[in-house]
This record gives C-alpha cells, structure tokens and sequence, in this order.
C-alpha cells in the first residue's frame, strides 16, 4: 500500500536506472493535473543529480527538462478530468503535446492507469529496458492509499503471448482520443508497442506468472471477472451491487470485502456474503484534514482482488473498481495485472487483514448505520457536476489572431449552452483567475473575449469555474486552438531567461549530458540547477569552451540548438536593458559558428 503522504513509487518510477536515459514513454490516467505533469520530465531528466529541490521552483531547468523529454512522453487523460490549477505556470503552455484527452468507446470511463518508459544506455548499444508502472493512483496529487505495480524487462527475439493484451492496448490508444497524434509519437507508441510484445518481465518475488486484462476497448464492451476459486478478499473504493454479487458467485468462500464506509452503506444486503468487511480507521485515511485541497481523493483508492485457486495465489490490480460498469458492463477502460505464485509464500486472502505484515492496524470493520444517513452530494454539487461533464462534450475551439498592442484569444461554441442560475468563469490556463472571464452562458454568435495577451500567455488549455450556491466545480480542457504564434515557445522562453545569469545557467543545461553535469564542481554544479544562488565567481569554474567542443566533436546537432537560442535572444534585454547574451560568450560562439558554416559549406 501507498500511503497518503508519499509518491515514493513515482519517483522511483521516473528514476533511470544507472548508466540509462530515459528514450519515450506513454502514460495514461483518469484524471490529470497539470502541475503535476510539469514535474515529471524534469525528474526524468534529473533525477539522479542528487537534487532534491522542489521541481517547480527553477523554471529554467523545467525549460530544458521539458525540451528533452515533453516531445516523447504521451499522456492520455478522460476528457474533463483536467484539473484547473489556482496558480497560473509561464510553462503549462508547453504541456499541450503531451495531453490528449481521451473518451471511452463504449460510453463509460477512461479509466485505465499505466506508465511505460522505454530506457536506453548512455553509451554503447545495450538492448532497451521497458518499465511498466501499474498503478491505483492518477497523475494527481491525491493524498489517498494506493497500490502500484512496478516490473521491469527487456525486449526478446520471440511474441510473448502473456503481453499481446498490453501490446495491442498501446497500439489503440490513439483511437480513443480526437486530437491527432504527431508522427514522431505515434512511431513512438508503435516502438513500445511491439516492444512490450517481445518482453520478458522480471516479476515481482515469489511470483512466477503475469496475465494482463484490458476492458473496454473492443468493438462491443468487455468486463472482467475473475476464474473461480477457493477464497477471494476484494480492496475497492467504489462498490457495484452486481458486481459484488458476480464476484461471490465465483468463490467459494467471500472472505472479505475492504471499501468507504459511505459506498458499504448504499448496498449492505449485498454484503452479508463476506465473512469480513472492512474499512480504514479514521487516522489512517488522512492525518491533516485541513491540508486536503478542494477536489482531493483521500482515504482508500486501491484496487486489489485476492484469490486462492489450489496451490497459488491470484493478486490482481490495476484501476478496475468493483463496480458495474468496470467488471459487468464493461463500458470502462481499464487495465488490470493478475500475477500468480504458491499460497505458501504469499499467503492467501486472509493474509493481507490479519497478522503481523498485514493491513490490519489500519483497518476497522465496517459498522452499518442505524439510521439512514444524509450526506452525500448536495443538488447544487450534482448539478454542477452533470453541467461540467455536459460542457466537456460541447465542440469549442478558441481563435487567436495578432493585433498591434499583442495577441487577441477568443472561445468559440458550435452551439448554444444554457448555465441557468450557474455562474461560469473562463480563462487560459497561463494566466491569473483574476484575469478570468464570467460568462452566463455560450453562444455561437458572441465568442468569450479574453482580450489583449502576450504571445506566451497563449495555449490551449482552458480553465472553467462552475459556482452554483456554495458548490464549485472546476476543471480544463484541451481545445482546438487556430492562428496562434508561430513563435509562441521561443516567447515562453524569453520570458524565462530574464537576466545574463539565466542565460547562462540554460547554456549549459542544453549543452550538458550526464557524465559532464556531474564532472563540474559541487557549487557550481548548485548554482547551475538551481540550489543555490548565482555569484560571477562561479562563472570562472565552469568548462564552457570545453562543452562546446564536446558538444561539435560528439553531437553537432547540440550546437544547432544553441544557435538557434542564440537566434531567439539576439536582441533580447535583461531586467535592467542590458543584452541578455554575454560578449564573452559570444565572442567564443563566433569561433563555432564559422566552424559549423565551413562543415556546412564542405
């Protein structure tokens, strides 16, 4: 189990694995938050620098993080399952070719929770390694308990027909989303695609055998119930009374059920089958209620079914609940992982509720209510809810076109969308809820105008605050945006390098691999990530010629990038108007600007 407080598994997830680099990945989640995907291709670049500064604080190695790494990682998300940050991000702009919003096939959830990242050597032509991270958590930051699987392997000559159900999940999944892919990403997916097909996993201990479900992403829905069995313990949040009924008829003997308190109240008939059932104590679900942000999952979201068949053990998890539409309908898409070894050095269903390594200090068993109980959402929240996912469905697209003073940003609507007695509140996602529009309805014939916007204020994602009575709702979208800057990204990173120091200290990211980052001085390696502060003393220990001439003997296209920055910046002022690019540097770069004119003209 994951808890709350910790994404331990995420990071080691992200971690490469010594003397690796990470090559393309793709992930997917039900619901996504921005500032938490901005995080991640920094910790893919950087991890293992010995850094443990808050990733967010540098925007300048988010800058070059998200250049190496944004343009091959793919993340498939439910459509309006986009959380609206309260703070704006000069960055979130950037994310926008990674995000493709995605929907069900078969009208369900998108609910499937995966990462795959490919690794490859630094140097030498070592086969690849796979890592599948099968988690209960989305890329959020929830502070729930969870479970996650992590394997990993490297591709063979011969088809593992274990993976086919994995591979051809990868292979799908441009087709639940309409936004289309680049050619880069989908030849990415399909590398990992046949990649995964061909790999043989190292399992976790003790377990000898890996099977793995997909639901929901035939041409007509597929559920997913398990082999019969001797004994079964089912972990889910969320409870399906015909799901749950399913799942007793396949066992002989229920042993125990563990889910919220809330979801056990709405089916207890159902629950009378299992010999235990059981939720988490009031300590272990959340230890500060008041550091829970609004819209923050907490308590129990992991997903397990325990099996005992003759001598082995079935652990299966992924995100499938024990609900309806996941495991009988199979209107969802989910993955789901069962992995199976001997009983003996497992243990069996009763195992994971009693005993020394087991869950039970955190659980109680569950009480059912004496009286009905009210709670639950009010009107207004459902309401807000069925207007939000109503409004994700709506075909919008925002326009962007240049004026003399700075860029224009309009939303546009195919249709009329009536809020009634519901306040709205629209804004890009870069700026400020300050600076948000309020609207009382969309209409085709008046566009929602943003105004006047700088050219790295403009992205696609788009904000919206629902507020009916008390309740809010807020969520974002990825729209179709047209006639945006050309320029847009070379904007964004002029906003961020700011300053000489700025400048340099990107310099030497984009020139810097590995093995050079972790060559320069440990002080100056602090200043040029950002732990400490920026001093031209420092300046004096770093090999910037020497990078340079690495960078022309090893990898030349590294100097087309730096020439192209330096494109950008030419005419760029710091704070106080002096030029951004140091005459010293340039006075050095001339040197390797003949030197890449010649090779060119040779």
């Amino acid at each position: 189990m994951i808890p709350p407080h910790t994404r331990s598994q995420l990071s080691d997830a992200l971690t490469p694995p010594a003397g690796m680099r990470f090559a393309m990945g793709v992930v997917t989640t039900y619901s996504l938050d921005p500032t938490i995907l901005l995080s991640i291709p920094l910790h893919l670049a950087w991890l293992g620098l010995g850094d443990s500064q808050d990733p967010l604080t540098d925007p300048i190695r988010l800058v070059e993080a998200l250049r190496r790494v944004a343009s091959r990682l793919t993340v498939f998300s439910e459509r309006g399952r986009m959380q609206a940050p309260d703070r704006p991000h000069p960055l979130y702009g950037l994310l926008e070719g990674m995000i493709h919003e995605s929907v069900a096939p078969h009208g369900g959830a998108f609910h499937a929770k995966l990462w795959l990242l490919r690794f490859v050597a630094n140097e030498g032509k070592d086969s690849p390694l796979l890592r599948l991270v099968v988690p209960s958590r989305n890329l959020t930051s929830d502070r729930s308990w969870d479970l996650c699987l992590q394997m990993e392997g490297k591709p063979e000559r011969g088809i593992m027909e274990a993976n086919k159900p994995l591979s051809g999940f990868i292979a799908t999944l441009p087709k639940f989303t309409s936004k289309s892919l680049t050619e880069e990403r989908t030849a990415e997916l399909g590398v990992l695609s046949r990649e995964v097909s061909r790999c043989r996993w190292d399992l976790p201990k003790d377990f000898n055998e890996a099977r793995f479900h997909v639901l929901g992403t035939g041409r007509r829905p597929t559920g997913w119930l398990p082999e019969r069995s001797e004994e079964m313990g089912v972990i889910s949040p969320f409870l399906g009374e015909q799901a749950l009924k399913a799942l007793q008829k396949l066992t002989d003997k229920p042993v125990f059920v563990l889910s919220r308190g809330e979801e056990m109240d709405r089916i207890p008939s159902v629950l009378s089958s299992f010999e235990r059932c059981l939720t988490l104590n009031s300590q272990a679900e959340v230890s500060d209620v008041e550091d829970v942000r609004l819209g923050q999952l907490q308590g129990l979201h992991a997903k397990a079914y325990v099996l005992k068949k003759g001598w082995d053990t079935h652990l299966v998890i992924g995100s499938a609940n024990a609900t309806d539409a996941a495991l009988v309908r199979g209107i969802n898409v989910e993955i789901l992982v069962e992995l199976i070894g001997r009983y003996s050095k497992i243990g069996r269903p009763e195992s994971w509720i009693s005993g020394e390594k087991s869950l039970q200090k955190i659980l109680i068993d569950y009480t059912p209510p004496k009286s009905p109980l009210e709670g639950g959402p009010t009107p207004d929240a459902i309401k807000l809810e069925t207007m939000a996912t109503n409004l994700s469905k709506m075909e919008l697209e925002l326009h962007c076109a240049f004026e003399t003073d700075g860029w224009t940003l309009t939303l546009h609507s195919t249709s009329v969308f009536k809020l009634d007695d519901i306040t709205m509140d629209v804004r890009p996602l870069s700026i400020a809820q300050e600076r948000a529009i309020t609207v009382s309805g969309l209409d085709p014939a008046q566009p929602v105008d943003f105004g006047i916007l700088a050219a790295a204020e403009i992205t696609s994602l788009t904000a919206f605050r629902l507020r009916l009575g008390e309740e809010e709702a807020c969520f974002a979208l990825d729209l179709p945006l047209h006639g945006g800057p050309e320029d847009r990204d070379q904007a964004i990173l002029r906003s961020i390098l700011r300053n000489r120091e700025a400048f340099v200290r990107y310099l030497l990211l984009l020139l810097a691999d590995w093995g050079q980052l972790q060559t320069i001085p440990t002080s100056t390696m602090g200043n040029i990530i950002g732990l400490g502060s920026w001093g031209s003393e420092s300046l004096t220990d770093i090999p910037l010629f020497e990078m340079l001439a690495q960078a022309w003997a090893r990898e030349p296209e590294r100097l087309d990038e730096v020439a192209a920055m330096v494109e950008r910046l030419h005419d760029a002022t710091g704070e106080h108007g002096e030029p951004i690019l140091p005459e010293d540097f340039l006075e050095v770069w001339r040197v390797f600007k003949t030197a890449m004119a010649n090779e060119a003209a040779s």
